[in-house]
């Protein structure tokens, strides 16, 4: 029998894995993408499948931009 999740893969960031309410959801964007792999260090990868979440959080797109910008970094080193 396999087992199902009861929440949605997208009610999670990708990338630090928390609980998004509807109104800080946000896609993941060539930027968000090319920031993140210039982070750490590897691809967004996976986006196709069912169990991923293909969205992030507004505070993660915005600390990510800043971070490109060179005015703020991450609260970790590893997402989740």
């Amino acid at each position: 029998m396999p087992r199902v999740c009861v929440n949605h893969p997208d009610n999670f960031c990708y990338i630090c894995g928390q609980l998004t309410i509807k109104s800080q959801r946000r896609n993941l964007t060539p930027l968000v993408k090319n920031c993140y792999f210039n982070y750490f260090g590897f691809p967004v990868r996976n986006l196709d499948k069912t169990w991923t979440p293909s969205v992030c959080c507004a505070q993660c797109v915005s600390l990510l931009t800043s971070w490109a910008k060179g005015s703020r970094h991450m609260p970790f080193a590893v997402p989740m």
